[in-house]
Parts: C-alpha cells; structure tokens; sequence
C-alpha cells in the first residue's frame, strides 16, 4: 500500500490542478450566468418600469375618464330630470287642454241642444203664424170672393133693370 499511496500523492498536485481548473471553469460559468441573470433581471427591471411608467399613464388616463364620465353622467341625470319634469308638465298641460277641450265640446253640445229646440219652437210658431196668416187670407179672400159673387149678382140685376128701363122707356 506504500506504494499507492504515493502515487496517490504524486497524482493530488493533478488532481488539484484538475480540480482546480473544475471550479475556475465553474466560476466561469456561474459568473457567465451570473451575467446572463444579472442582464436579464436588469432588462425585466427596465420594463418592470416601463410597465410601471405606463400602467401609471394608463391609470391617470382611466381616472380622467372616469371622471369624465360621472361629469357626464351627472349632465345627463340632469338633463333626464329636466325633462322628464318638462315631460310631466307637457302631460299636465295636455290633459288641462284635453279638459277644457271636453268642457267646451259639452258646453258646444248642449248649446246645439238648445239652438235645436229653440230651432224647434221657431218653426212651430212660424208654423202656427203661417196657419193664421193662411186664416187671415182666407178670411179676407173668402168676402172678396163672396163681395165679388155679390157684386156679379148686383151688376147682373142692375143689367137686367137697365134693360127693363130700357124697354119701358122704349115702349112707352
């Protein structure tokens, strides 16, 4: 066993150069990945900020617009009050109008009620005034007419008395 043992010493100056050069290149590596990372982590912060720097543009924008939006919704329950309560004074004025619309349409029917029955009563007294005057023309036709039968009968007389006379004073 001597034997292996020194040459187990001889070889460990190897093995540590072997092992050494082991971490060197590890070292290498993990300061290259330690790069690597350390450029990634530095590229993910600068658009950690970039996001940041807009998710904070993006967030005043959406306040603005919110706000925006309330102003606007406030105009508008406004102008929804507004006009529904012209709205319901336009149904009042309507429904006085269509009121007075009826008012009047029964007033303007029982005034033709009235015109018809006054219009009623006109005519039978223009009816009845015309039956007398009728009456009063033949009262004053019927003693023409009998003045006249009368008449005829006088003027007939007196021709025949005239042709009497005539005779006697002819014959005589």
């Amino acid at each position: 066993m001597p034997t292996k043992n020194v040459e187990s010493l001889d070889r460990l100056p190897e093995l540590l150069n072997s092992i050494s050069k082991i971490i060197n290149d590890l070292t290498g590596a993990f300061s290259i990945i330690l790069g690597e990372f350390n450029n990634r982590l530095r590229d993910i912060e600068a658009k950690y900020l970039e996001l940041e720097e807009h998710v904070k543009r993006e967030d005043s924008n959406l306040k603005g617009n919110l706000k925006k939006l309330r102003e606007e919704q406030e105009n508008l329950n406004n102008k929804l009050e507004q006009g529904a309560a012209s709205f319901q004074a336009s149904i009042r004025n309507l429904t006085d109008t269509q009121t007075s619309i009826q008012s009047n349409l029964n007033s303007l029917e029982f005034s033709i009620q009235q015109m018809e029955r006054k219009y009623e009563d006109i005519n039978r007294l223009m009816e009845k005034r015309l039956m007398e005057i009728v009456e009063n023309i033949s009262n004053v036709v019927h003693p023409v007419e009998n003045w006249n039968k009368e008449m005829s009968v006088i003027k007939a007389e007196v021709a025949r008395l005239s042709r009497e006379i005539e005779k006697r004073l002819s014959g005589d």
